[in-house]
This record gives C-alpha cells, sequence and structure tokens, in this order.
C-alpha cells in the first residue's frame, strides 16, 4: 500500500495566462502606467502628450502585441480604457490574437463601453484622416513625374467550386494618375471570406485641384451622387445606425489571410529550370508563395447582465469546404467573443485542428491590487479558430514601368475606403526582390477559393494627353467582326460600357453635372434603409435567419 501512487485526476484544468511581468512592459509609458493601477501616473502621461497625440498610446512591441488600450480592458480597468482612448489611442488596431481592443470591449465588458469606444474611435479616425490626406497627396507628387492609366483586373477561381466565375464574376479596376490626382472606377467594393460586395462607385483624390485641402471624393454611378468620403469640416459625428448594428451584434468573425511570415519560393519544372511565363506585355518568373495561413476566428458577444455556469460552443459555418464569414460594414472590422462574469471557458486552439476545453474562472475582476489579476484571468473569452495553410504565388517581372513604391502611393489612397484594394495594398507590403514588381498575384480567399490580380494594363500618359481616355480594354481595339461579335455579345463582360468614357468626355476629375451632392451621414441612412429593406424581403421568402 506503501507504494501505491496517487490517483491523478485525468480532467487536469488548464493554467489561466500568467501574472503580467512589469519589467516587460517597462519600456512603454502608457503600458507602465496601466500595470501601475496608479490614475494620478496615467493622468500625468496624457496631459504631457502633443496634440495630436504621439505613438505613445499605439505601442505594441510588448507581449502579445497589446496596445495600452488592449491591456486596460484585458485588466479591467475601464476608467483607464476610457481615458486613453478618448486621448487618441487607435481603437482597432490588433493585438497577436487578431482582435481589436473593440473587439474586447464589446465581447468583455458589454455594448456600453464599446459604444463609447466606437465613438471615440470614429472621432480621431476622421481627425487622423483629415492630417493624412496633406502627406499623401505628397507622396503621389514624390512617387513619379509620370502621369498614367492602369487597369487591375480581380477574377476568382476554384479547382473545387465549379462555374465560380458566374459566382463571383471579374472585375476591372481603371485608375488614372495625374500628378496628386488619382480617379478609380470600380465595381467590386470588396470580398471577405466568400462574401463578394459589389458598388459601382467612382473615387476621386484631388490633392493639386485644391492643394490647401485634399479631399476624397466618392461618386455612386447607380444614383448619381457623390459626398466625401469622410468629414472634412466641424466635429465628427458618427451614424447612430452603425452604433446600433455595431454594439447589437451576437457574434463576431475574423477571416483572413496572413502574410506576415511569408517567404518568396522560386517554382520549378521538373528539371529545376525556372518557369517563366508571359503576362500580358511583360515577361515574369513565378513564385511561390509559403507560410501563408487562413485563419478564420469567431467570438460570442454576451451583452450586459447576462452571465451563466458555461458558455455553449462556437460552430464554424462551414459549405461545401469553404468557410462563410458575413461581416458588416463599420468603421472597423466587425468580430466578436464571449465573456462570463462568474465563470469563463477558455478555447485551446491547436494547429490542423481545433478543441475547447474547460477552464475555472478566478473571483470577482475589478480595479486595483490582487483583484485586478483576476480579472485579467476571469475575461478570458471564449473564441473558436480554424487554420489552414495555403498556397500563394507571383509572377515578379523587371519590365513594368512603376516600381512598388510607386503604386503603392496610389493603393493607400484608396485602401481606407476600397476593402479589394486593401488586399492587393497587404500583399505589396511583402519584400520582393528590387527592381521587380508582381505583375500578377494569386491569393486565397478561403481555402478552396483564390482571387487572381493582374496589372494588365498600363498607359504613359504624357502632359499634352493629359485628358486623353484610352481604351478601356482591349476589345477596344481592331479585331475580326467575329472577334467583335464573340465578345460583344459574352455574358458577364466588361465590354458594355465604361464610366470613364461616358461621362467624362473632357478632365476625369471634374464631377458630372448631372449628380448630386450629399452627405456621408445622410449616404449611410440611405444606404441603411435600403439594406434592411433587402434583410425583410429575404426574411419573408425563406422564413427564418441564419446565425451570424
Amino acid at each position: 500500500m506503501e507504494n501505491q501512487k496517487p490517483k491523478q485526476n485525468p480532467k487536469k484544468k488548464p493554467v489561466g495566462p500568467a501574472r503580467p511581468n512589469p519589467s516587460a512592459y517597462a519600456h512603454s509609458p502608457a503600458h507602465s502606467a496601466i500595470l501601475s493601477g496608479d490614475p494620478s501616473a496615467l493622468r500625468r502621461l496624457l496631459s504631457s502628450l502633443p496634440n495630436p497625440p504621439s505613438s505613445v498610446l499605439d505601442r505594441r512591441d510588448v507581449p502579445h502585441r497589446e496596445t495600452p488600450l488592449h491591456l486596460a480592458l484585458r485588466l479591467g480597468n475601464l476608467s483607464a480604457a476610457a481615458s486613453i482612448a478618448a486621448a487618441g489611442a487607435d481603437a482597432s488596431l490588433r493585438s497577436s490574437s487578431g482582435w481589436s481592443p473593440l473587439d474586447d470591449a464589446l465581447c468583455l465588458h458589454g455594448p456600453t463601453l464599446a459604444s463609447a469606444l466606437l465613438r471615440y474611435h470614429h472621432r480621431h479616425a476622421v481627425l487622423r484622416w483629415r492630417r493624412r490626406l496633406p502627406r499623401l497627396a505628397a507622396a503621389l507628387r514624390r512617387s513619379s513625374s509620370k502621369d498614367f492609366y492602369m487597369e487591375v483586373t480581380f477574377r476568382f477561381e476554384s479547382h473545387v467550386i465549379p462555374f465560380v466565375g458566374r459566382i463571383a464574376p471579374s472585375d476591372t479596376y481603371r485608375i488614372r494618375k495625374s500628378g496628386a490626382d488619382v480617379r478609380a472606377d470600380t465595381s467590386l467594393a470588396g470580398f471577405d471570406g466568400f462574401r463578394i460586395r459589389r458598388s459601382d462607385r467612382s473615387f476621386l483624390f484631388l490633392g493639386d485641384r485644391n492643394p490647401r485641402r485634399p479631399s476624397l471624393l466618392i461618386l455612386d454611378r447607380a444614383s448619381k451622387r457623390v459626398y466625401e468620403a469622410m468629414e472634412m469640416e466641424g466635429e465628427p459625428s458618427m451614424p447612430r445606425s452603425t452604433e446600433e448594428e455595431f454594439v447589437t451584434q451576437k457574434y463576431v468573425c475574423m477571416a483572413g489571410v496572413d502574410f506576415a511570415e511569408a517567404k518568396l519560393v522560386k517554382k520549378t519544372n521538373w528539371l529545376k529550370q525556372e518557369v517563366k511565363e508571359r503576362v500580358g506585355q511583360y515577361k515574369a518568373k513565378l513564385f511561390e508563395i509559403h507560410n501563408v495561413n487562413f485563419r478564420f476566428k469567431t467570438r460570442k458577444v454576451v451583452g450586459e447582465g447576462f452571465g451563466s455556469s458555461s458558455s455553449s460552443e462556437l460552430e464554424l459555418e462551414e459549405e461545401d469546404g469553404f468557410l462563410v464569414a458575413e461581416n458588416i460594414e463599420l468603421p472597423v472590422p466587425a468580430r466578436h467573443s464571449s465573456f462570463e462574469r462568474g465563470e469563463a471557458r477558455e478555447v485551446v486552439v491547436v494547429e490542423k485542428g481545433r478543441r475547447s476545453v474547460d477552464g475555472g474562472g478566478g473571483g470577482g475582476g475589478g480595479g486595483g491590487g490582487g483583484g485586478r489579476w483576476r480579472g485579467w484571468e476571469e475575461r478570458r473569452a471564449a473564441e473558436r479558430e480554424h487554420t489552414r495553410e495555403v498556397r500563394a504565388a507571383v509572377w515578379l517581372t523587371e519590365e513594368f514601368p512603376l516600381g512598388v513604391e510607386e503604386v503603392v502611393a496610389v493603393m493607400d489612397v484608396l485602401a481606407d475606403e476600397v476593402k479589394a484594394v486593401k488586399r492587393v495594398r497587404e500583399v505589396l507590403a511583402t519584400k520582393f526582390p528590387p527592381g521587380t514588381f508582381p505583375v500578377k498575384i494569386s491569393i486565397p480567399v478561403v481555402p478552396t477559393v483564390r482571387v487572381v490580380i493582374t496589372f494588365s494594363k498600363f498607359v504613359d500618359l504624357h502632359s499634352s494627353e493629359q485628358f486623353f481616355t484610352p481604351p478601356s480594354s482591349p476589345r477596344d481595339l481592331p479585331s475580326s467582326p467575329e472577334e467583335e461579335e464573340d465578345q460583344y455579345h459574352r455574358p458577364g463582360s466588361a465590354a458594355s460600357v465604361h464610366p470613364m468614357t461616358l461621362e467624362e468626355e473632357g478632365d476625369p476629375f471634374t464631377i458630372p453635372s448631372d449628380y448630386t451632392w450629399t452627405t456621408l451621414a445622410a449616404e449611410d441612412e440611405r444606404l441603411r434603409r435600403s439594406s434592411s429593406r433587402k434583410g425583410e424581403g429575404k426574411k419573408k421568402q425563406s422564413g427564418k435567419t441564419c446565425p451570424r
């Protein structure tokens, strides 16, 4: 009996996050002030910041890449979180786990705090945009002396889903640059997961027309309305509908492709020779991009006053091998989590799969002292993650007339408003060999569907041809009658009309006379009413709604 080993509990509870080590945050004044739990120290720090606030409030060179706002929310220091947000902290920055402070506020502390942070975030986002516009115009002037017209095509492909081209038809972005002025005609607004968004809009960035006050205008070609992308005067105000949509979410989703550790590998044939292909008029070498991961995460939102001893597991929505993620159009990406004030559940994410285990919760969270550390542990959110390694490819050429940095300067103007451009901008941030340009890119949208982005046309516009409108596509060039008839009748082709040739016979940066000026708030309200009517119609047809 003496040699008998004591029985071990086979269901061992996992150990929660360790108490934060203050020495790991000593180099960041804002993080240190929050960890100290001294409100006066934080007030002194915030009062010493310049206006506009410096990057002190947005540092992420700490464990878990958490901003001071992330840390305050995790520790349950709500007064510090509100003070930092009011001082100008960016509430859309993500930690290493992929969540923003807005996500944590909504999921860990309920809609009241989330609404306050969302209003602060909207205000400072508009102010940052106003300060950024002159820098964008200056970057366009410095980027190149060339004025050009460029076409970028988006085409969806899949080796699993048949006729994906009919589900997600291709689109061509037509971009023109003249000095610090940029015009982009689009119909593909973006893609989140397999949620394709279309909107016939044109974007006008006017950096030379009014150098003292550059502006970004949005032309809705369907309704013939024009409005500024951001409020350029007065105190920024957020539409009430946007706030309501954000705080009433039940689940938050994050779907995307992670290029953080991407690595270029030359593609070779069976003779170990480099694969060379012609993309349009350019000779290019094919490279594979390794270490690219598709991540899909969900978090469940638990409202204020709701709490139970356990939370239901979150199920990923899968359809025929690919994930479907629906995101609400908000000032920041929408996502989710679950928090319970008595006990919490921790999800342990395993590579190539996922499992969840129950974790014990601590006592009441709160303000200072030991309760603050217990608050860190008990506010762990239940979440579910799916990770899959995917492959991407890029065709690099040395013949493209522009460099990566010159195209990035144009993309920066549109990236905040057009999600498809934002995806291209993220890929262009990859380090390519010097002197090369990615004339063609194939990246996954979801594991079984990829989008092929091609810089299909480039025309150098000389000063004497400043307002010349080049052909919108190769089908406008002379061809045989058979080809012309075939292309004209091809379903889904872009041969129909080109807005630039119809609306602008002269200066493409002039607003057509038949367009009506409106405000951003009025346009948001109009789109909200239109979406609600469509949603009611779908409910009547289906008789039920699918959970987000």
